[in-house]
């Protein structure tokens, strides 16, 4: 299932969001040659087996960093959707 996380984390967002990223998700898809950039706390993953995985390599990426304290997060099921496209991230 795809899954779409968004979450606040009190220090070192940048190599929070990397270190997601290099776990397979992304902070865009395109759809008919569209890209719709997702903000910038915001990630999706396809394959997973739901919401709980997510949290789970969040959770991973966090205690790795270490001294980054995880403030808020949801993730859900991401198959039905409306957005604005954006620009893309610096």
């Amino acid at each position: 299932m795809d899954v779409l996380i968004t979450y606040d984390v009190s220090d070192r967002q940048p190599e929070v969001k990397a270190a997601m990223l290099k776990k397979g998700y992304a902070d865009h898809w395109v759809v008919a040659t569209k890209q719709y950039n997702l903000p910038d706390t915001t990630l999706w993953k396809g394959n997973l087996t739901g919401p709980s995985a997510a949290m789970q390599d969040l959770q991973s990426v966090l205690l790795t960093l270490r001294n980054v304290r995880l403030e808020r997060a949801v993730a859900v099921p991401c198959d039905v959707w409306d957005a604005v496209p954006g620009d893309p991230h610096g």
